[in-house]
């Protein structure tokens, strides 16, 4: 009998507990792992003295709360594959919230003289219904650069031009939830200060135009000062130098960056192509040139970042970025036209960019009513640039002024919903860029292509809901976007205008299915848009070459995508990925000819891609290593007036990369990629590997790190036959790179930061 009534009275405060929302007699449990990082999804149960139960899972962060827990005494255990379980006893007063962390030790194994220790996985599916990827107790932590730790996410190829995830070049950096506007964000960050990498996809809360968001979680360090002293010398046919100093001082309340960076340098690259215009049957029009071309650069950038935290629940910050930079290229064409006559060209490309970046930010967590952000962003891009151009001892001058600015504001709550296990966010993004370009000729001779005045008025509204929820071994997540669009193309000078407004929805639906503790299942569905570049539907026009001009087409529509895509998982080692897309008005550079001219601009399409991605991660004690396959298959039909080209029957790429421990402080790196031939739309390249190998070595408890690096690039070779024009192009681009990289870390006041938490220790336990 007096279980029964203990029973009745567990459930009920179980169902009071639901409108009780500030009630404090809660209990806490924080549970980590042997390497203090919290464990994601333990299982929590709660006996009282009759053995009566309330199971219960930790959050993402390694945290579980049971709310409105009457007085008596209990035993909390804590369970979790590949750990000894651990439990500890409690007599509680029903009074007052209490806190307790679990540190879990992980279960051994022993086969003849091996010892196998269990570990936790490296890559796990999120609460969030997000791939995760965990750096801070991984080898990737010690890596160069953020570019070298994408390079091991799953899903994830790295390529000479970029990444892809999944197949696709649609996505988006994001930094703790936080759009990256400024290429400067991604440079700030330090390897040691990443917490987890997350792939996110089909969410409501990214704009309509990304289909993937690789968002970066940091860790909030307390109380530290320290400096940070780079230095990266690089050789590829000319030098380059980077050289940045960093500031970090955090205390109390407060955390604060500042940082240097300069850079400076010269490369070169070569490139030819042949050209064949088919005017008629018996007249083609030949064009054969090779230009080198030398890069100069010099950029000094600044970024403060400050972060205060106004309570345990609240934080407000606010980043600023400046950089000046001067870029100047040489480019000298040798032409022969039609095996006759030759031509010589030189152009002088100089530039002054101004770039300036604030964005403010402001953070809530309500203990028992969700998340509230809000993020304001302004980005504002000046560039000057002189086109010097001399064509057979005639000189053209084309100074051109650009200004690009960009005005963001995005608001977002999220909220629980524990009823039903579910988490639901909603929210508002507001989003308007300006353009205007004046390009002015110095000669009548370019007066009608390169004399323009243009401006592009973009602007965008958006209302988003996104839930995610779970049941038993299933959790569902799935959202709508509603956008406003709105464009407005001004040309100056012709006194013409171009006005489009839009309205769509962007739905997205994702399922994930726990078939047991090592295989893990999901799939995704979601529509995108891809709206095009300023530069693409301006009236602006764009100097090439004597025989090739760009020009843009007012009348480009945006491309709309629906794609699928179905995902397994086993062990957090090994990931299968197999998706389809449709593109409605697909966008490539479309070519025509116009007597010994080209004229290239930019038209739509139809293309269907299918895609499968294999990738697998292994970590041990002394190694990361990731391996990845990729296979596409193109489906498109374009107009062609020669004989078709010998497509390959199905696209694929592949990579390894590998960091391993020779010694506790000494390591080695290798990448490698490879691509056979390869059909890119209407473009057959040529078979492109890439190789990159480093040594790297710390000193003095890892505060200096010396490292060497090679890297080749391949040759980029192409093929292409669009209507009666067939190009065949060759570029090379930094083929050899050695670099040497320097990085020193300061950490002044040690003994101020430990007297400072013991002192805030004994605050807490007071």
């Amino acid at each position: 009998m007096k279980a029964i009534i203990t029973k009745s009275l567990i459930i009920i405060s179980l169902c009071v507990s639901s409108f009780t929302l500030f009630s404090q007699n809660n209990i806490e449990l924080n549970i980590f792992d042997e390497n203090k990082a919290p464990v994601s999804y333990s299982n929590i149960v709660l006996y009282d003295s009759d053995d009566n139960m309330i199971t219960g899972t930790t959050s993402l962060d390694g945290v579980a709360v049971f709310k409105n827990i009457a007085k008596n005494d209990y035993k909390l255990c804590a369970t979790y594959i590949g750990y000894k379980d651990t439990c500890i006893s409690i007599n509680y007063d029903g009074k007052k919230e209490l806190k307790f962390t679990i540190n879990l030790v992980p279960t051994t194994a022993t086969l003849g003289e091996v010892t196998i220790t269990a570990k936790k996985p490296t890559i796990t599916v999120n609460s969030d219904n997000n791939i995760s990827v965990n750096i801070e107790n991984s080898k990737l932590k010690d890596a160069e650069d953020i570019i070298e730790i994408l390079k091991y996410m799953p899903g994830v190829i790295a390529t000479p031009d970029g990444f892809t995830v999944f197949g696709s070049p649609d996505y988006v950096f994001m930094i703790n939830g936080k759009e990256v506007v400024s290429p400067q964000e991604m440079d700030e960050l330090k390897p040691e200060d990443i917490k987890d990498i997350e792939i996110m996809t089909s969410n409501a809360k990214l704009d309509a135009t990304k289909k993937y968001a690789i968002n970066i979680k940091t860790i909030k360090r307390k109380n530290f000062f320290g400096v940070q002293v780079y230095d990266r010398l690089e050789h590829n046919r000319a030098f380059g130098n980077d050289t940045k100093l960093s500031l970090m001082f955090n205390k109390n309340k407060v955390q604060q960056s500042l940082s240097f960076n300069n850079s400076l340098g010269t490369y070169k690259q070569s490139e030819t192509s042949d050209l064949r215009i088919f005017l008629n049957q018996n007249n083609i029009y030949t064009i054969s040139d090779e230009t080198e071309t030398t890069m100069k650069w010099i950029s000094n950038d600044l970024y403060y970042g400050i972060n205060y935290d106004i309570d345990t629940s609240q934080s407000i910050g606010l980043q600023l970025y400046g950089s000046i930079s001067q870029p100047k290229d040489i480019s000298d064409i040798e032409s022969v036209i039609c095996d006759t006559d030759f031509y010589f060209n030189r152009t002088i490309e100089s530039a002054k960019n101004y770039d300036f970046q604030t964005s403010v930010n402001y953070f809530y967590k309500m203990p028992k009513a969700g998340e509230l952000s809000f993020v304001a962003d302004y980005y504002t891009k000046n560039a000057n640039v002189n086109q010097d151009i001399t064509e057979n001892q005639t000189n053209i001058i084309i100074d051109s002024e650009n200004k690009y600015s960009l005005y963001a504001l995005k608001g977002d709550y999220t909220f629980p919903v524990s009823k039903i296990k579910t988490k639901s966010s909603f929210g508002f993004k507001l989003h308007r860029t300006e353009n205007e370009n004046v390009s002015t000729p110095n000669t009548l001779f370019a007066d009608d292509l390169f004399n323009n005045k243009n401006n592009l008025t973009e602007q965008s509204a958006a209302g988003y809901f996104q839930f995610n929820t779970q049941m038993s071994k299933i959790t569902l997540s799935g959202g709508l976007r509603f956008e406003y669009y709105y464009k407005k193309v001004e040309d100056i000078l012709q006194k013409t205008e171009n006005l489009k407004e839009d309205t769509d929805f962007f739905p997205n639906l994702s399922l994930t299915y726990n078939i047991s503790e090592k295989h893990v299942t999901m799939l995704n569905y979601s529509k995108n848009i891809n709206r095009q570049a300023y530069n693409n539907l301006s009236s602006e026009n764009f100097y090439t070459n004597p025989y090739l001009y760009k020009v843009a087409n007012i009348n480009i529509k945006p491309t709309t995508i629906n794609s699928i895509s179905l995902v397994y998982i086993y062990a957090g080692f090994l990931q299968v990925q197999a998706g389809y897309a449709n593109k409605k008005n697909h966008t490539n550079l479309y070519c025509s000819s116009n007597d010994s001219i080209i004229i290239a601009k930019y038209e739509n399409f139809d293309k269907q891609d299918l895609n499968l991605g294999i990738s697998a991660s292994m970590s041990g004690k002394r190694h990361y290593t990731s391996v990845g396959v990729e296979f596409s298959k193109l489906l498109m039909d374009f107009p062609n007036e020669l004989d078709e080209l010998d497509f390959p029957k199905i696209n694929f790429s592949g990579s390894l990369n590998n960091t391993f421990n020779i010694t506790q402080n000494f390591s080695s790196l290798f990448s490698f990629s490879y691509c056979p031939k390869n059909q890119y739309d209407w473009i057959i390249t040529d078979p492109e590997f890439n190789i990159w190998l480093g040594l790297r070595h710390f000193f003095f408890d890892k505060s200096l790190r010396l490292a060497v690096y090679y890297q080749h690039n391949p040759v980029y070779k192409y093929i292409s036959r669009f209507n009666n024009i067939e190009q065949y192009h060759t570029l090379a681009n930094k083929r050899h790179i050695y670099s040497f990289s320097l990085l020193y870390k300061f950490k002044f006041n040690q003994k101020w930061v430990e007297e400072n938490n013991s002192i805030e220790a004994e605050k807490q336990r007071m």
